[in-house]
């Protein structure tokens, strides 16, 4: 959990009134001494397990969503790398993702303490879950980037992509090759000046690929 989230009185006193719930004092006892005041908002990384049904991807195996908060400050290359070896003994072949868009923890931290007044009694026992979901969450959103998803590989399909993004005056903020093309991170614009390309979707926040982990032979 957060730091900042952590470093308010109003929010800790309203846990501390349910100290009785186990899963709240484990959250209590995790505070860390360490406030970061310079920077509101922070990264989620996220690990896929996909069961890939179409494709004989991780056969035998449900599909298992593992998310992690980047604190404030933490560089989220180092985060993600950790996080997958923390999961390097779960089965199957795994992707690791980074939201494109970074998330505002003020906004998230009241729209938790207001679902905690609301239905304490059902999410006290998951508050670290029901927290990450808040975060992802469109209206959690601390700035506003385009994902491409570009599922080709196809030189001419992306000369072309990328001379409409570049005569539109749209910026190229991260790109990453994905499995089946590339993800690239932009400035905003009006999708339907690339309705044109049938292999490119335009997700207004969404997750960018980072790398593959896990077993290959799942794959």
């Amino acid at each position: 959990m957060s730091d900042f989230l952590m470093d308010d009185k109003s929010f800790l006193e309203e846990l501390e009134r349910r100290q009785d719930n186990k899963a709240v004092k484990q959250f209590l006892n995790k505070r860390q001494a360490q406030k970061t005041k310079d920077d509101k908002s922070c990264h989620m990384i996220v690990a896929m397990r996909r069961n890939g049904k179409a494709k004989g991807e991780n056969q035998g195996l449900s599909k298992l969503v593992i998310r992690k908060v980047v604190r404030p400050g933490e560089d989220y290359h180092i985060v993600a790398k950790e996080f997958s070896n923390q999961l390097s003994n779960e089965d199957g072949y795994w992707r690791m993702y980074r939201s494109v868009n970074k998330r505002d923890l003020t906004k998230a931290k009241q729209a938790l303490q207001l679902k905690l007044i609301e239905d304490g009694d059902r999410i006290s026992h998951k508050i670290d879950s029901e927290w990450k979901s808040i975060l992802m969450k469109k209206e959690c959103r601390a700035e506003r980037r385009f994902l491409l998803d570009v599922d080709t590989i196809d030189e001419d399909v992306c000369v072309k992509a990328l001379t409409k993004l570049d005569d539109l005056g749209v910026d190229i903020l991260e790109d990453n090759q994905t499995p089946n093309g590339f993800h690239w991170v932009t400035t905003l614009f009006n999708p339907a000046e690339m309705s044109e390309f049938e292999d490119i979707d335009v997700k207004h926040d969404d997750l960018f690929y980072l790398f593959d982990f896990g077993d290959k032979s799942c794959k």
